[in-house]
């Protein structure tokens, strides 16, 4: 039952992306990164509909994640890369039905980066990924090694920066950095806090996997010699400090 409600929401807040997108995003050509950025670029450059874009870029991704990642750890973003085009589709017309009310641009981006974050944090504390540049992030991060919100920040750098050159105004600029700052702030309050990684303490008597998993991820640990204050029995504790975007799935798998 409760896995069930996480998937409820996992759709509710993908509904919840693509209106931001067709009230917030489109309307204000708003290049923040991610798929939905590059479903943008492509609109200004051929006049593409964005919601075609999104599709075919988050389905190559979820192919090339096919053969890199554990199975698992894509079924949430191939829903994504299906529901997020087609709301993105249905709810076209919902900015001309709907009045915000605001029309200050600066305000408008802070809203989107709000409901962003927000959104984002909500997926990622339910253990979903929504697919899109941060599946692709996760990847690379899987064949380098190199940390994930660094691969995740140069190629959302790039699309950004992309899009300021393509719509050639300065604003588009602000406005996306406000979206992502925004959003990042919200994020990290409805995830985990402020920090960017967390601790985790291990009590297991099968240590050698939890090890080898955490080093297959790319993460240290400390073995500490700890005995239960009840039982007296002698065990390993194992320590180690992962990003706070990655805390459910390594909880999550070392359960």
């Amino acid at each position: 039952m409760k896995k069930a409600f996480k998937w409820i929401v996992f759709v509710l807040t993908t509904f919840l992306s693509a209106i931001v997108f067709n009230m917030f995003y489109e309307p204000l050509k708003i290049v923040a990164g991610g798929s939905s950025g590059i479903g943008i670029l492509f609109k200004s450059l051929f006049s593409i509909d964005p919601s075609i874009t999104i599709l075919i870029v988050s389905l190559i991704i979820v192919i090339i994640a096919f053969f890199f990642l554990p199975k698992e750890k894509i079924i949430s973003s191939i829903i994504a890369s299906i529901l997020l085009p087609f709301f993105i589709r249905i709810t076209a017309n919902v900015p001309n039905a709907f009045e915000i009310g605001i029309t200050e641009p600066l305000m408008i981006a802070g809203i989107a980066g709000l409901i962003n974050g927000f959104t984002t944090g909500i997926d990622s504390k339910n253990g979903f990924n929504s697919g899109g540049i941060t599946l692709l992030s996760e990847v690379i991060h899987e064949k380098t090694y190199v940390p994930l919100a660094k691969i995740s920040n140069i190629i959302n750098t790039i699309i950004v920066i992309t899009g300021v050159l393509v719509n050639k105004n300065v604003m588009n600029l602000i406005y996306a950095l406000i979206v992502i700052f925004v959003g990042k702030y919200v994020y990290d309050r409805v995830f985990l806090g402020i920090s960017s990684n967390k601790a985790f303490y291990v009590i297991t008597n099968e240590d050698k996997k939890v090890e080898n998993f955490l080093r297959k991820e790319g993460y240290g640990a400390t073995l500490i010699q700890v005995k239960g204050a009840y039982s007296r029995k002698d065990d390993q504790l194992i320590m180690t400090v992962v990003p706070t975007i990655k805390y459910n799935y390594v909880k999550d798998t070392i359960k």
